[in-house]
Formats: C-alpha cells, sequence, structure tokens
C-alpha cells in the first residue's frame, strides 16, 4: 500500500561576498514530506544551521532562491540485447549498487542445462 510521502529535491542558490567579490553557492536536499510546504520547513530548518547561512549571513528572502521540485516515480528499463548469441549466453540483471544511490546492470552467463 502505497504511503502519502513523497519524495523532495530542495535546491539553495544563494550568493554572498567574499573579499568584495560576488560568489556564488548552493546546497541540495533530498527530503521525504507528504507536501511541498513540509519539505521546504524541514529543508529550511537545516539549511538555516548550516555553516554557510550563518557564516555569509544569507537571508531566505534576501540573498538566497530556493527551488523545490517533487521527484516522480522512474522506471528504467534493462537494455535488450541485439545479438541472439549474446541473449542466448547472457542475462542481464538490475541492481542496486552498494551505496545504495543508483542502479547498475550485472552480465550473468547463463547456465547450460
Amino acid at each position: 500500500m502505497p504511503s502519502n510521502y513523497k519524495i523532495w529535491r530542495i535546491t539553495y542558490n544563494y550568493t554572498y561576498k567574499s573579499y568584495n567579490l560576488d560568489n556564488y553557492g548552493n546546497n541540495e536536499y533530498a527530503v521525504i514530506a507528504e507536501n511541498e510546504q513540509e519539505a521546504k520547513n524541514k529543508a529550511d530548518d537545516d539549511f538555516m544551521h548550516t555553516n554557510e547561512y550563518i557564516e555569509y549571513h544569507l537571508a531566505l528572502d534576501y540573498n538566497v532562491h530556493r527551488c523545490v521540485k517533487e521527484i516522480k516515480a522512474q522506471k528504467f528499463q534493462i537494455p535488450t540485447l541485439s545479438l541472439a548469441k549474446d541473449r542466448k549466453k547472457f542475462d542481464l540483471v538490475a541492481r542496486i549498487t552498494d551505496d545504495g544511490k543508483g542502479l547498475e546492470f550485472i552480465v550473468e552467463e547463463k547456465k547450460k542445462s
């Protein structure tokens, strides 16, 4: 049963002065929340406690641009092997990477029966 929670990507782009030069920075968050406002609140709370926010005297309504996007469910397709002899000899298996952040395709040799 699917939950009401969604994954949101919140990106903060900001400018700050350093040695009288304009500098740019960004921070990005992926948060789980039921709606956009909850996602903003969770990310804002963390961002306002970062060294950058404090050190550069940032303000959400002044020198920070916040972008909020829902991360939609994605469907990945395993590539189809083009050559018949490869399809007979090998299988492709999708696996989540060790760091849990990506998907990789593993080539397995079919067992001879």
